[in-house]
């Protein structure tokens, strides 16, 4: 006996009550639970106990446990390790820190070269080891960020070479990068990588805020009148007293970072990515508006 419409929504409101979240698998498990309730129905059964039945068997504990189990399998795990976020995270806290801290604050036994070029280069050095797990893994979430820096590097290099030209600097830094992408694409030879970042998006649309939440980082507290650009709205003043508002910056990335990639739900994970990406637009431009003129 086929269910009707108005069926098949209750076993959708039971579903979205275990706490299932993916998409995919609640369409999987739909599909599972109409059939066993068809089939209790079909034995003389109502709808309402041969639902019940069903829920006996997959209570919502089990559902979330067949869940995660799916998406750890397919590669599109929604939480990990500690460990695995703090190495997920490092490249963004350098690349976050040469801007924020190391621009806004004197530090006379760190060298301008370290300042300028080392601590970028380091952290770049990282986001391509995590590309190319990315890439080898199929991209689980964690390596999400990676893609919104590609975007960016090629948003860059476009922009400096229709604006200066090909000369030498311009195609070896073109080369660079080509050599990169070959050899990341040399430890995956398929399209699997590009139809999991696809099918994890569809999933989950807040993934793609994640990608892009390092470099909103850098573009939103620009976005709000006043002095300043982009990141340099604390550089403008160097000063030990710009460790406070660099440090909330820092910590509300984390704090949203980390969030995302741990919380056991979606909505634990997007409100403080939501919240952080706010505290970051707000703070820097505050400081440099209200706090600095009376401490300069």
């Amino acid at each position: 006996m086929a269910l009707n419409d108005s069926q098949t929504r209750q076993v959708k409101r039971y579903l979205a009550g275990s706490g299932a979240e993916s998409r995919m698998v609640r369409g999987d498990l739909l599909d599972h639970i109409c059939s066993m309730v068809e089939e209790c129905m079909d034995g003389g059964a109502t709808f309402e106990a041969a639902l019940a039945v069903a829920a006996g068997q997959l209570p919502p504990r089990r559902v979330k446990y067949i869940e995660r189990l799916t998406l750890k399998l397919m590669y599109m795990e929604t939480t990990f390790k500690p460990r695995t976020v703090f190495w997920a995270m490092l490249p963004w806290l350098l690349m976050l820190s040469r801007f924020f801290v190391l621009d806004g604050v004197e530090i006379p036994w760190l060298s301008p070269l370290v300042k300028a070029r080392f601590v970028p280069l380091l952290a770049m050095i990282l986001m391509f080891v995590q590309g190319g797990v990315g890439w080898r893994r199929n991209w689980p979430r964690w390596t999400f960020p990676v893609l919104g820096m590609v975007l960016w590097c090629v948003y860059w290099v476009t922009y400096w070479i229709i604006r200066s030209g090909m000369h030498k600097g311009n195609w070896v830094a073109l080369g660079v990068c080509l050599a990169i992408v070959v050899g990341i694409l040399l430890l995956n030879l398929s399209v699997k990588p590009l139809r999991s970042i696809g099918r994890q998006v569809w999933d989950d649309p807040w993934l793609a805020l994640f990608a892009i939440s390092p470099l909103l980082v850098l573009v939103l507290p620009g976005l709000l009148p006043g002095p300043g650009g982009i990141a340099h709205c604390l550089g403008k003043t160097v000063s030990a007293w710009n460790l406070i508002p660099s440090s909330i910056v820092l910590l509300s990335f984390a704090w949203g970072f980390y969030r995302f990639l741990t919380a056991p739900d979606r909505r634990g994970r997007v409100v403080p990515l939501v919240l952080s990406l706010a505290l970051i637009t707000i703070v820097p431009r505050a400081w440099t508006l209200f706090v600095q003129p009376h401490i300069g």
